[in-house]
């Protein structure tokens, strides 16, 4: 991750200056971009310079031939955002109109065709898309592969990484509770935070449920 937030904070950087940026060998770095490079994550190019010998390689994101699916999961009404490597938006969203004349699972499959139907009609498949994160609204139990939700009771009757693996088949699936998300988030304001442990309370549910 450190070696992506390197290449990330910067339109193009040598190999070398992600070392110095991460403390990890050149070695280690070399085999991190080279797998970057085969996933299509990155490009490397040579630099122009007036020197003799070896030119130099800069690498930078490849920002928009991979995308990521944001599924929000966190009211009746769902949302799919694509975003590309820098998690800028490549469009204002797709959302899901909540049917009350249909089940809540039967809402939650016929938005996920809808939301699968939208990115076949962007020319997206499935080696485009790096992975889908979904935000539920409750703490996701992996082993059981459910929501503990109060607010959309419905939602915890549902085995959503196998429902999920149906739409997105061979994309890797992340599941995790909003404000786990939004602490991850705020997290990264902290100083030095890669090298801390940070702890943060939950109480309650809705606005305000989280400090």
């Amino acid at each position: 991750m450190s070696v992506f937030k390197a290449i990330n904070s910067e339109s193009s950087i040598s190999r070398n200056d992600i070392s110095a940026k991460t403390s990890l060998s050149l070695m280690t770095v070399g085999k991190i971009v080279d797998t970057f490079l085969e996933c299509g994550v990155a490009v490397e190019t040579k630099v122009q310079s007036t020197k003799v010998g070896r030119k130099a390689c800069a690498v930078s994101l490849d920002t928009e031939k991979k995308k990521i699916f944001i599924l929000d999961l966190t009211t009746r009404n769902f949302l799919l955002k694509m975003l590309n490597l820098r998690c800028g938006n490549s469009n204002e969203g797709i959302s899901w109109e909540y049917d009350n004349k249909m089940s809540y699972e039967e809402n939650l499959c016929s938005a996920l065709k809808e939301f699968r139907q939208a990115a076949q009609n962007a020319s997206l498949v499935a080696g485009d898309i790096l992975g889908v994160g979904i935000i539920v609204p409750g703490p996701y139990l992996y082993q059981q592969d459910q929501v503990n939700c109060i607010r959309i009771a419905e939602l915890s009757h549902i085995h959503l990484r196998k429902l999920l693996g149906d739409v997105f088949d061979g994309i890797p699936v992340f599941i995790d509770e909003d404000v786990k998300y939004a602490v991850r988030y705020h997290a990264q304001n902290i100083e030095k935070s890669d090298e801390k442990s940070v702890f943060y309370g939950y109480i309650g549910e809705g606005v305000g449920g989280a400090v």
